[in-house]
This record gives C-alpha cells, sequence and structure tokens, in this order.
C-alpha cells in the first residue's frame, strides 16, 4: 500500500543516496570518476578494462565481477553519468501484478523488467534504459506510459528467472516493498511512510500494510480482510461484494501486521483478547480516503476488517443499476418523497 507521499515521477529517484559530493564532473569518464572519488585504485581500473577489452563487459559490470566494488556504490556514479535513475534490484521492489504486463519472451530478448506502476506510469529495469528503440516497444507491448530506470544486466538476467516463476506471488512484498503514494495522516500531521527514495530501507512489515491499503484502494475494494490460519495468513479484498483472495503472507508475521494496523488506527497493540475499534485517513494518488478497523480475538489470532469509504465512491448513478426505465421512473419518484423508507 504515498502504505508515503510520492514525488511525481519525474522526481523519482529509486535509490536511496545521491551522488557523493566529491565526485568529478558527469562529463569525465566513469573510471576517472571512480578513481577522483577513491572508490577504487588505477590497478583495479586497469584489471577491469581488460575484462572490458577481452569480454566485453561495461566498466561498471567489470567492476562488480572483479568484486572491488558493490552496486550499491556504482549506482550513483551511473545515475549521475546517464542522468536516469539507479536501481539495485531485488524482489521487494517489484509488484508481481505488473511484472507480467510485459511478456517473459520479450522481457528476456530486451533485457527488461517491469517492476511497478505510479499513477498511470510503468517503471521498467532496464540495462540500456537510454535506448528508446526499447522504450517505444515496451510502451507498444504494455500499453502504458514507460519510464525507464538502470539496472545491471547480470541482476535482471536473475530477477527474470525469478520473477516469471508460477510462485512468484503477491506475498514476496514482504521483502522489503515501499509502494507508491499513500499518505497516514495522524493527529492532523501528514507522516511520510514511504517515499519512493526509500523504498529499499522500508520495513517489510510496513511496507506490506501500506501495499495492501495501496492496492485495495485502487481495485475499488470496499473492506480489507486479514485472517490467521494455522499455515498462513490470508487477506481478502471485497470487490462488488465478492471476497477475493489477494495473498498468503508467512504466519510468524500476523502479529506484527496486526500490531501496525492497531498503531495506524490509535487501537490498544497490548490487547488482544477484546475486540476493538478504530480509524485512521490517508491520502492516496491525491484524494483523502477514510478506513474504519476492526479487530476481532479468534483461537489462531487476531483477525482485522478494514472498511474503506472513499468519499469519491460515495455517490453513485441509478442509470448504472440496469433498470427498466419504468422502473427506474418509479424508484425516483420514491426517493424524491420527503419521508418513508425505501429497501
Amino acid at each position: 500500500m504515498t502504505l508515503a507521499t510520492i514525488p511525481a515521477p519525474p522526481e523519482f529517484r529509486a535509490t536511496p543516496h545521491a551522488a557523493p559530493h566529491s565526485a568529478p564532473r558527469a562529463n569525465l569518464p566513469l573510471g576517472e570518476r571512480l578513481l577522483g572519488a577513491n572508490v577504487i585504485t588505477r590497478a583495479e581500473l586497469e584489471h577491469a578494462l581488460e575484462l572490458q577489452a577481452t569480454r566485453g563487459l561495461r566498466l561498471g559490470e567489470g567492476l562488480l565481477e572483479l568484486g572491488v566494488v558493490g552496486e550499491e556504490e556504482l549506482l550513483p556514479f551511473l545515475e549521475q553519468q546517464m542522468n536516469v535513475p539507479a536501481v539495485r534490484l531485488r524482489e521487494g521492489l517489484i509488484d508481481p501484478l505488473v511484472v507480467r504486463l510485459l511478456p517473459r519472451e520479450h522481457a528476456e530478448r530486451l533485457c527488461a523488467l517491469a517492476m511497478y506502476k505510479v499513477r498511470g506510469t510503468l517503471f521498467v529495469a532496464l540495462s540500456e534504459p537510454q535506448n528508446l528503440q526499447i522504450t517505444d516497444e515496451i510502451e507498444r507491448l504494455t500499453k502504458c506510459k514507460v519510464r525507464a530506470v538502470f539496472a545491471f544486466r547480470a541482476t535482471i538476467d536473475r530477477m527474470l528467472k525469478r520473477c516469471y516463476e508460477d510462485n512468484f506471488e503477491v506475498n514476496t512484498v514482504t521483502a522489503d516493498l515501499g509502494d507508491s503514494d499513500v499518505e497516514l495522516q495522524l493527529d492532523m500531521q501528514d507522516v511520510s511512510l514511504s517515499a519512493i527514495e526509500n523504498l529499499v530501507e522500508g520495513s517489510p512489515i510496513i511496507n506490506l500494510v501500506n501495499y495492501l491499503v495501496l492496492q485495495a484502494i485502487r481495485q475499488h475494494a470496499s473492506d480489507i480482510h486479514i485472517e490467521p490460519s494455522r499455515k498462513y495468513t490470508t487477506v481478502r479484498f471485497r470487490v462488488d461484494g465478492q471476497l477475493r483472495e489477494m495473498l498468503r503472507p508467512r504466519r510468524d508475521i500476523h502479529p506484527a501486521v496486526v500490531s501496525r494496523i492497531k498503531v495506524m488506527a490509535k487501537m490498544d497493540i497490548a490487547e488482544h483478547r477484546m475486540p476493538q475499534d478504530g480509524r485512521f485517513q490517508v491520502i492516496v494518488d491525491g484524494r483523502e480516503v477514510d478506513l474504519r478497523v476492526s479487530t476481532l480475538p479468534t483461537a489462531l489470532g487476531e483477525k482485522v476488517v478494514m472498511r474503506i469509504l472513499d468519499r469519491r465512491r460515495l455517490t453513485f448513478d441509478l442509470h448504472k443499476l440496469g433498470l427498466p426505465t419504468d422502473m427506474l421512473t418509479q424508484v425516483k419518484g420514491l426517493l424524491a418523497k420527503p419521508y418513508g423508507l425505501l429497501l
């Protein structure tokens, strides 16, 4: 589930760190900039250049293979050099509901991995993010506006094998996902929960709860049900009156998930044997949404139900109910009466 306010996509920064202040100008070769920042030595640079010449590896890939520098150290320099966001891929950054928007055969051919969508924009990890032909083809295949971010080819290849497995489901977000745009409002103050810049640093439990809230609101769910069982926790959304199972997080994190929701709803986290009620408000995609929370103790742990009250969806059009014209006229006549009850 601003599950924190997201800056507009042009301000996206996938890495939690900026380029070092001591780094030389971006128009210098990458090797010289790394030398100037004392990240590598001259001997290590020469060795990496040999790999680049003999095996066709890029300089950054060669340095990673030699083990003289880590991805997190390289990414700020590459981000500055290419002028595109750079990210270290792992499961928590990838929405399983989004990754399959790009068919596997095309993803492998283009060395591309669809990560998640923010306000209609599909963020895609590419080893060549400046290649406009690739981004244009992905937009054609996915019918989405694409925002390219850089990731190392080896990392993309490794994650592609994982992300297209049958068991790569929504519960992988429990690893470390901090999805996009929810702001929790506490005591009249906006509290940023998971801004995009901190995606890779967020608490897994906070990020999971944020993800649930965000996805439920975007799927127009009226309720979120979180129920414990002996082997796992079941999360279901009620959409158009029907309960849909969304994911099954690990059973051992259920108490932490319940505690996080209680904190958001200003409930007593130490009370586990009595039912409780609470509420909180979030801002999702620029609109205010209220959530009413109820907890109920069971033999296997506390069950949680969150009722979603989206102010923009409180009104409806009678014409969309599909009533015959004569019946619709009768209903409108009854609704216009100053008193009475219509069932």
